[in-house]
């Protein structure tokens, strides 16, 4: 099963899950029976009858004209370090809202909110929860199905979400961009319009809403060949390029990441006249992607495939791929230094004669590397593990695994997700004793 297979099925359950949050503090309300606040700009927490007066950023009071007008039409609360305020609708329920059953009423992207009248106050949460679920391809009927989406959201509330899709020609790959203040923007064509089959994309975005979305897609020549569109927010999508080699071989299944600095990096493997190999290039803002160069481990003719990056915000990056040897596909690695380039790949797997698959790389901002991989047990009851090698002043002789020990059964597909304080995040799915499952451990 592909990366992109799992985003896929990740994605369409976002169509049908809706969860609830509890709430967080309450705005204290005026009469109890009309539901009418006579003092909006204070509020005060469960249980405490002390009134606290709101304020902005700059420590300067929330009065109440801006806080609320009338709460049957209008309700405005402060949207956290800025200093303004948001207009958001205001949902009535007949739910008794004071006790341990508190309905969530979800506002994106900054709030939920209620009136219980039971008490006549306005209920509130910064906690979040899913909404309504609303469709952001362009709608068409079969056979113009959508297929393969990915997704990535900013610090600042942006989100990007990529998909392939066919219109009336040809499959085209597309996209749609949130803002906090305007919703969906709708969706539009972001391929380089080749009048042939693009797909694929994945998105890589940093905290500031920039972003740098990579794609598959057949030239005029019917060669595969890999591109990269960037996105500003105020600007929209610009500098669409292709990244692969000029080899006139076909280059398949990017990956790319991007940190707060703006730097990138793009990976992909590309055929040449005998083989498949692993391919980066550097992306700097002001100056360009940089020539796409070869980091896999042996220049053989066997090939090399399916390569993950990661990127830290000093731009230290760790390419992750499999690449086969003369008796089995290894799970190999190569790291990026800033000012120094690729240190040379190396293979990271447990070292056995069975195959690794599912190679997949993550690097935090103390430099760390990690390469998570699926490999069969080379001692004991013979089964496939979840295994990680660690790079810290070098790699790890012997990686070690981390699915569920108690069980002799296959683990497989992980997937990796972290954050700059270098916490780490493994799902995998394993078989327990009736079935196959979901697992997670954390780092």
């Amino acid at each position: 099963m592909s990366r992109r297979f799992i985003f896929y099925l990740v994605f369409m359950s976002l169509f049908f899950v809706q969860t609830h949050s509890s709430w967080g503090t309450t705005v204290l309300g005026g009469s109890a029976g009309n539901g009418e606040d006579s003092n909006a700009a204070t509020f005060h927490f469960n249980g405490d009858s002390v009134d606290f007066q709101m304020t902005k950023p700059d420590g300067t009071s929330l009065v109440n004209g801006e806080m609320a007008y009338e709460y049957g039409q209008s309700f405005e609360i402060l949207k956290s370090g800025a200093d303004y305020i948001v207009p958001r609708a205001l949902q009535v329920t007949g739910a008794n809202l004071s006790g341990s059953n508190w309905t969530t009423y979800a506002y994106p992207p900054y709030n939920h909110v209620a009136l219980d009248p039971a008490t006549g106050r306005i209920k509130f949460s910064t906690q979040s929860a899913w909404q309504e679920a609303e469709g952001i391809d362009i709608n068409e009927p079969y056979p113009f199905f959508s297929n393969v989406p990915d997704v990535e959201t900013s610090d600042a509330g942006y989100a990007i979400a990529a998909w392939d899709q066919e219109d009336a020609s040809y499959v085209r790959v597309w996209a749609n961009v949130y803002s906090p203040q305007s919703g969906w923007y709708g969706a539009v064509t972001i391929d380089a319009d080749t009048g042939h089959t693009a797909g694929y994309p994945v998105i890589a975005m940093n905290s500031s809403g920039q972003a740098i979305c990579t794609f598959w897609q057949i030239d005029s020549g019917g060669v595969g060949r890999v591109y990269v569109v960037h996105y500003q927010p105020g600007v929209g999508w610009y500098g669409r390029v292709t990244v692969n080699a000029a080899s006139g071989y076909d280059a398949f299944l990017p990956d790319v990441a991007m940190n707060d600095a703006g730097q990138a990096i793009c990976v992909f493997f590309q055929s040449d006249a005998t083989a498949s190999r692993i391919y980066a290039t550097r992306y700097v803002p002001n100056v360009g992607w940089y020539t796409a160069v070869t980091i896999q481990v042996y220049n053989n003719n066997y090939g090399a495939d399916y390569p993950r990056i990661a990127i830290n915000d000093a731009g230290y990056a760790l390419c992750a791929f499999l690449q086969p040897d003369a008796t089995t596909t290894r799970a190999c690695a190569n790291r990026y230094v800033p000012g120094a380039g690729w240190q040379g790949a190396v293979a990271v797997d447990n070292g056995s004669a069975n195959p690794a698959s599912e190679a997949r790389a993550a690097i935090n901002d103390n430099n760390q590397g990690f390469v998570f991989f699926e490999q069969t047990d080379p001692s004991g009851t013979p089964h496939q593990r979840i295994y990680v090698n660690e790079y810290t002043s070098s790699w790890l002789l012997s990686p070690y695994a981390i699915d569920d020990a108690n069980l002799t059964t296959n683990a497989g597909y992980p997937e990796i997700a972290s954050n700059n304080s270098g916490q780490l995040v493994c799902v995998f799915n394993q078989t327990d004793a009736v079935t196959n499952r979901s697992y997670a451990n954390r780092y």
